[in-house]
């Protein structure tokens, strides 16, 4: 069930400290920078950023002091009781009226339990767009119970959506692990090693499962998802090549070129002219 939904515009250098929020928290900056901390590392925030923040966490945010940013959240209860009376806003500290409710439990989700998730809005566009519709409806109607318990399906819906790589059906737990940090930071340089770490397991581990399941390497599949995505971009944008290879983690324009033709069977020029925009 969502209990709040809003956004936010922080003043210059601003800083927001919350001792205990008791929900599960969508988050994503709609412009400017700065950085949140919920009960551990900072997170940077900017413009284009999203990040999933678990259940019970002090919560610190602090404001860039020349482009603060604008903030938008989505609050939600995993297990609401059906009994309880539907009660809009939660508990930021400990002794607020609505803190530590009977009514009001965590439940994990697959492939989301406690870890702090980040990724890129153009690489979530359901999920931000189901999240901005919701945070227009609760704030321009009263919002009702059963609006906020089908709302609050819908974005758990997308949520496990989202956090779910494409052809990760079956596999081990390791590998789907691996699968959604590459695909949650595809643009950035990862490699094996990485990957290995985000699964938990060993370089040599890691390429068993992948092996085993998938019938591939962890490099072979990465370059498969680079050349996936990038395909998307020639054919939804007008982005120069460099940058589209630069969007999916390849600084080396040349070496994009190749890896795109052997996979693609044409260079990213010919792709992009053989498709139409609309």
């Amino acid at each position: 069930m969502i209990v709040l939904a809003n956004w936010f515009h922080f003043a210059p250098g601003q800083r927001v400290v919350q001792g205990c929020r008791q929900s599960r928290l969508l988050l994503w900056c709609q412009q400017g920078r700065g950085w949140v901390r919920a009960g551990g590392p900072r997170i940077v925030l900017s413009a284009g950023r999203w990040a999933l923040l678990p259940w019970a966490t002090p919560m610190e945010y602090q404001a860039d002091p020349r482009r603060p940013f604008v903030l938008s959240a989505i609050h939600w209860i995993p297990c609401h009781d059906p009994a309880a009376p539907f009660t809009v806003g939660l508990s930021h500290n400990h002794g607020d009226a609505l803190s530590d409710l009977p009514s009001r439990r965590d439940m994990a989700l697959e492939g989301w339990n406690r870890e702090i998730i980040e990724g890129d809005t153009h690489r979530a566009g359901a999920l931000i767009h189901l999240a901005e519709y919701i945070v227009s409806h609760f704030n321009d109607d009263a919002p009702t119970a059963q609006a906020m318990i089908t709302l609050g399906r819908l974005l758990v819906d997308e949520v496990k959506r989202t956090l779910a790589p494409a052809g990760s059906a079956g596999g081990s737990a390791r590998v789907r692990a691996a699968q959604r940090f590459a695909m949650l930071h595809l643009a950035e340089a990862i490699d094996v090693s990485r990957l290995a770490e985000a699964a938990g397991c060993s370089r040599a581990t890691l390429s068993r499962l992948f092996s085993g399941d998938l019938h591939t390497s962890p490099a072979a599949w990465i370059a498969q998802k680079r050349v996936e995505r990038a395909r998307e971009l020639l054919r939804t944008t007008a982005l120069p090549i460099s940058e589209v290879a630069r969007r999916v983690g390849i600084q080396d324009s040349y070496y994009f070129s190749r890896l795109f033709r052997r996979q693609a069977g044409l260079s990213p020029r010919q792709y992009r002219g053989a498709v139409r925009p609309l």
